[in-house]
Order: C-alpha cells, then structure tokens, then sequence
C-alpha cells in the first residue's frame, strides 16, 4: 500500500476522520494499521476498492449487499 500515494492519502483522510474518533491525528499508513489494526485497514481499502469499480452506481452495489 505504501507505494500507492493515492491510495495512501485517502485511508489517512477516512482513518483521520470524525467516524473514528480517535484522539490524535495518524500521519502515515503504518500509524493507521498499527491503530485501527488489519481487518479494519482492510475493510477501508476494500470499500475504496468497490467505490472506484462502481462508481455512480452505488445503488446497484447496495441491493447487491442485500441479497
């Protein structure tokens, strides 16, 4: 992941965010996972992932989710 600035630079604006609420700012990618832990950082990167795939069409992922 640390070769993928873009990448990087959004799970640190999401880690970073009010959703968290974590009591100090994380600076790199390494702060985040050893924060949140894997199955959290993954999940992030994961929803990233599908968000670029799908794009404008969240809708359809959300009734794909449903079933």
């Amino acid at each position: 992941m640390a070769g993928d600035l873009g990448l990087c630079a959004t799970v640190l604006k999401k880690v970073n965010s009010p959703f968290f609420g974590l009591s100090g700012r994380i600076g790199s990618t390494a702060q985040a996972v050893n924060q949140l832990g894997l199955a959290a950082t993954v999940q992030i990167v994961t929803s990233l992932a599908l968000k670029a795939v799908f794009g404008d069409r969240a809708a359809s992922l959300a009734r794909f989710c449903d079933s």
